[in-house]
């Protein structure tokens, strides 16, 4: 994957992201949730590993408390924006790989990370960073996406050619075995979320709106035959409620750092 231009496409989406971001909106909810129910306070700062948008900070403050919340993004546009609208929540902000932290070792006692790790290679090396920087008795929570994801768009783009044009995603029993090397799992587990479209346009926009267009692996613009291909493979999904399926398979893990 080119980090580079991953951070390129979410940081030109900055002002556009939360428009445009439902599912990554209910699955945050969904991770936080997950966290709250481990009804363990652990003092010390939070990291919101991958924020984008920022748009979780207002509620990880308020889980927090008093303690230091900090943000960090791999697109320096998004760390841009959360700083322009979020510095009455915000320690402090930075830009960062998830798999090279500028931190300390133990100098956090929460991550959450929500649809991020996916732009990840190395799970078993990402786990590894992230522990690393959590202190003994220390949460990590992440949201990630599994290999169906966007099966809809997948299957359509199959009907027009033969090169892959959706991103390849880690399973789920890979997931479970790399967090399990390096930390103790409190909750892992997966959920399809599905949202609907009136057509294929308003589906499209949304996962460029997003930033996201970036897990779009085949290369030079759609031609205006593919196009009208896309389109009419893409009908055999319409659900009995008339809306175009784009289907997200979630997987939600929660990490506790051994006691020392």
């Amino acid at each position: 994957m080119d980090k580079k231009q991953i951070a390129k496409a979410f940081g030109k989406k900055a002002t556009l992201y939360d428009t445009h971001a439902r599912v990554q909106k209910y699955v945050g909810d969904r991770l936080l949730s997950l966290l709250k129910e481990q009804q363990v306070s652990v003092p010390g700062p939070l990291l919101d590993l991958g924020t984008g948008s920022g748009y979780f900070l207002p509620a990880l403050k308020q889980f927090q408390g008093g303690d230091a919340l900090y943000a960090a993004d791999l697109s320096e546009g998004m760390i841009r924006f959360v700083n322009e609208h979020y510095q009455n929540v915000l320690s402090s902000s930075f830009v960062a790989d998830a798999e090279q932290l500028p931190l300390a070792d133990n100098s956090l006692s929460y991550i959450f990370s929500s649809m991020a790790i996916q732009w990840c290679e190395d799970y078993k090396r990402l786990f590894k960073e992230l522990v690393r920087v959590v202190k003994p008795g220390g949460f990590v929570a992440f949201s990630t996406l599994l290999p169906n994801t966007l099966f809809e768009l997948k299957d359509a783009w199959h009907e027009v050619d033969e090169r892959n044009h959706v991103n390849r995603f880690l399973d789920s029993d890979s997931i479970i075995h790399a967090m399990s090397v390096h930390a103790e799992i409190q909750s892992a587990h997966a959920e399809r979320v599905v949202a609907g479209y009136p057509d294929l346009k308003s589906l499209l926009h949304s996962i460029k709106g997003i930033g996201a267009n970036t897990v779009v692996e085949g290369s030079g613009a759609m031609t205006k035959g593919q196009y009208v291909k896309l389109v009419r493979a893409y009908e055999s999904f319409r659900d009995s409620s008339g809306m175009l399926p784009a289907s997200y398979d979630v997987f939600y893990g929660v990490m506790q750092v051994p006691q020392e």
